[in-house]
C-alpha cells in the first residue's frame, strides 16, 4: 500500500494468498473527497462461499487437459521443482527451463549456445513446490512462460557474464535476479565459476540466449552500461525466437525420436539360435508405418500419434488436448503435405542415414585428433629422453 506519483497503489500480491479489503466513504453528501481505508487479510482465514468455490473448481477443471498433457519428465537434479522466489534465488524451475531452452537450441547443429540466462521475473508461476515425481506439463509451460515471450542469442565476454550474474545475486530480491541453466556454477560468494560445465574463461566470448530487452532495462547495471554503449552487438528482432514454440518443437522432436526407437526395438527379431536381427534406425519404413497406422489406410494421423504416445511410450495425454500430438505429427510430416505417409518415413530414414554418417565422421575426427596428440606426446617424450641421454653421455665423457 503506497503512493506512486500521486496515485495510491494497493497490491495484495500473487496467488490470492492475501486480499485487500478497501473501504471508500464520504463524510456527508457535500464531501468531494472520499476517505479510503485499506487492510490486507489472509484468504485462508475466511470460509469459502460454497457457490463460488464450486464455480472456481469448474473454471480450473478447464485446465485439466493441459495439466494431464506430459511434455517431459523432470530429472532428479531439479526436484523438488519450484518457481517460488525466482526474484531472490535460483529456483529449480528457473534452472530447469533454462536447461530445456539450451538443449532445445543445441539440438539444432546450426545454432549452438553456451548458456541461457533469464531474469527471475520471466519465470512467472510462483509455485512454491510441484508434487515430487510430477512431470513437466503443458499447463506448467503455459503457467511459467508467457506465450509471447521471446529470446535471442547474444555474444557476451566471460567477465561481463560473470559480473552481471554476480550483481543481481548480491542485493535484495529484484525482478532481475538471474536464473541460469545447469551448466552455470557459482561459488559461495555468488561468483560464476563455470559456464557450459567448464571453468569460466573471462576473456572468451560466450553465446548466451536471453531476453534482449533485459540487457538494457537497468536491473543489471553492468549489462545495461555495456549494451547501451555497444547497441550494435545486440541482435535484430528478426533473430528473436518464441520460447514456447522452441520448446514445443524440441519436445515434439524428442518424442518422435523416442517413437522411432520404440519401433526399431519392436522390429528386432530373435532367431531360434538366440541371435538378434536388429532393424537399423535408418530402415524398415513400411514396417514402421504398419505399427502406427491404426486404420491401415497408409497414413499416420494425429489420433495415431496420441495413442502411440500413451500406449507405446507411457506418456500422459488427455483426449481433450491434442496440441502435443499435433506438434509431433507436424514434425513427422517431412514432406510438408499435412499428412504422414510412407514418403515421410522414407525421408526420415534418409535423415537417420545422414545423421549416422555425421556421427561417424565426428567420432573419426575426435579419434584422429586424440591419436595425433598421443603421437606428439610420445615424440616429445622421446626427444626429452634422447636429450637427457646425450647430456648424461657428455657429463661422463
Amino acid at each position: 500500500d503506497e503512493n506512486v506519483d500521486g496515485t495510491r497503489l494497493i497490491k495484495p500480491g500473487m496467488n490470492a494468498i492475501h486480499a485487500a479489503i478497501i473501504e471508500v466513504s464520504w463524510e456527508d453528501s457535500s464531501s468531494t473527497k472520499p476517505k479510503i481505508e485499506s487492510k490486507f487479510a489472509r484468504c485462508s482465514d475466511w470460509t469459502p462461499d460454497p457457490i463460488l468455490a464450486e464455480e472456481n473448481k469448474r473454471a480450473y477443471d478447464a485446465l485439466l487437459p493441459l495439466r494431464n498433457t506430459e511434455l517431459a519428465s523432470v530429472p532428479a537434479e531439479f526436484e523438488p521443482l519450484s518457481s517460488g522466489n525466482t526474484r531472490g534465488e535460483v529456483s529449480t524451475m528457473g534452472k530447469y527451463i533454462c536447461t530445456l531452452i539450451r538443449e532445445a537450441m543445441n539440438s539444432n547443429q546450426n545454432d549452438q549456445i553456451d548458456a541461457v540466462l533469464l531474469m527471475g521475473g520471466n519465470i512467472r508461476g510462483n509455485v512454491a513446490e510441484y508434487p515430487k515425481g510430477s512431470f513437466f506439463s503443458l499447463e506448467g509451460l503455459e503457467q511459467e512462460i508467457k506465450s509471447d515471450e521471446v529470446l535471442a542469442t547474444v555474444t557476451m565476454p566471460g567477465w561481463l557474464l560473470a559480473e552481471g550474474v554476480h550483481y543481481t545475486h548480491s542485493g535484495e530480491p529484484i525482478p532481475g535476479w538471474m536464473q541460469y541453466d545447469n551448466g552455470v556454477k557459482q561459488d559461495e560468494q555468488n561468483r560464476v565459476t563455470h559456464v557450459g560445465g567448464v571453468p569460466l574463461d573471462p576473456n572468451r566470448n560466450y553465446r548466451v540466449a536471453t531476453k534482449v530487452s533485459d540487457l538494457t532495462n537497468g536491473q543489471c547495471p553492468p549489462w545495461t552500461q555495456y549494451f547501451t554503449y555497444l547497441p550494435q552487438v545486440l541482435p535484430t528482432k528478426g533473430a528473436y525466437f518464441n520460447v514456447q514454440s522452441e520448446l514445443m518443437n524440441y519436445f515434439a522432436k524428442s518424442l518422435w525420436q523416442q517413437l522411432w526407437d520404440y519401433m526399431s526395438d519392436e522390429l528386432t527379431e530373435v532367431l531360434d539360435d538366440g541371435e538378434e536381427v536388429v532393424c537399423p534406425i535408418d530402415a524398415c519404413p513400411v514396417e514402421r508405418l504398419e505399427i502406427l497406422d491404426s486404420s491401415g489406410e497408409g497414413t499416420i494421423t494425429v489420433e495415431d500419434i496420441q495413442t502411440a504416445l500413451r500406449d507405446h511410450l507411457g506418456v500422459s495425454v488427455d483426449e481433450r488436448e491434442t496440441a502435443l500430438a499435433e506438434m509431433v505429427h507436424s514434425y513427422a510430416d517431412m514432406t510438408g503435405t499435412g499428412e504422414v505417409t510412407i514418403d515421410d518415413l522414407e525421408q526420415y530414414c534418409d535423415e537417420m542415414s545422414d545423421s549416422l554418417l555425421r556421427d561417424w565422421k565426428f567420432s573419426y575426427d575426435v579419434a584422429s585428433k586424440a591419436f595425433e596428440k598421443v603421437k606428439m606426446d610420445i615424440f616429445e617424450q622421446s626427444q626429452f629422453v634422447k636429450f637427457s641421454s646425450d647430456q648424461e653421455t657428455t657429463r661422463i665423457l
